[in-house]
């Protein structure tokens, strides 16, 4: 029996080997055949055999047939596990994780999916307005940033970038790309805020948390803005908002205003484009203007 396994298992590493080989001769020749530049063709073809390696050393769920028959339930609580431990090291889902858990394992479920990049590739450039807005998050290799002034950062496994787009219509004020092959986490903005919409917490406000983040960036000079999250900002966003809250809950809560149901309006700006938070003593919601 061990001898036979050893043989099945020889045999499909031949045949994905000879597929392999196949996939790259068809992609060099379609590459030749319709006079594609040598520097961009290897470029290409690099990124192709990258993700071919990284497609047969990290099986991706759509290829698992039997998890296709889990139960819905059980697929959340996986998603959870893989997924939750990268979005916490951001202080925001940190707190959501114990304040909104619920909110925290439907985004984990609905709003994640996952980039692919190859050393060199550009993510975005300064001017562009993201095609499909979503947050990144490093799960694997370094990416470079470089700033409307030229400077250079590094970001770094753990680190996440555009976390704008959740709260505003961003357009992007620095050039990334892939300084060593990486895998990035995206959570989508427009599910983010489907699924927020009509979250609760007695603790957390997430309108008034993207106040006080956009408060930080329209008072920055336009040509010092980045994309590059900060975790010590953040944190301090965090605590300024649930600070506010609880004041605000606490004046609601008083006898003359006991009779009055109090509505917070936090509208802020950037770049000319308005989006308005909601928050009432009760929780919470964010609305995205239409686009």
């Amino acid at each position: 029996a061990f001898q036979g396994n050893v043989s099945s298992s020889m045999t499909r590493l031949h045949l994905l080997s000879n597929q392999t080989g196949t996939l790259q001769r068809v992609l060099s020749n379609y590459l030749q055949d319709h006079d594609i530049s040598s520097g961009l063709a290897r470029r290409v073809m690099q990124n192709a055999k990258q993700a071919l390696t990284e497609q047969q050393r990290n099986i991706s769920e759509e290829d698992v047939e039997l998890l296709k028959l889990v139960s819905e339930p059980l697929r959340v609580d996986l998603h959870c596990e893989l997924y939750q431990p990268v979005l916490m090291g951001h202080p925001l889902f940190n707190t959501m994780h114990k304040t909104m858990t619920v909110v925290l394992r439907k985004l984990c479920h609905m709003a994640v999916s996952f980039m692919n990049v190859s050393q060199g590739d550009i993510i975005f450039r300064h001017g562009e307005r993201p095609s499909v807005a979503a947050m990144l998050f490093v799960m694997e290799g370094q990416l470079r940033y470089v700033t409307y002034k030229n400077d250079i950062v590094d970001v770094a496994e753990g680190q996440w970038v555009a976390e704008h787009v959740l709260w505003t219509n961003w357009v992007y004020h620095g050039m990334m790309g892939a300084e060593t092959p990486c895998k990035l986490l995206l959570l989508d903005a427009k599910v983010f805020h489907e699924l927020i919409r009509d979250a609760h917490s007695n603790e957390l406000n997430l309108g008034m948390y993207a106040e006080d983040f956009l408060s930080k960036v329209n008072a920055t000079q336009r040509e010092l803005r980045t994309d590059v999250g900060d975790w010590e900002s953040c944190q301090e966003s965090v605590e300024s908002s649930k600070e506010r809250f609880r004041v605000t809950r606490t004046e609601s809560q008083q006898p003359r205003a006991s009779a009055k149901r109090q509505t917070v309006h936090a509208r802020s700006s950037l770049n000319s484009t308005d989006r308005q938070y909601s928050s009432t003593s009760s929780g919470d919601s964010a609305s995205r203007l239409p686009h």
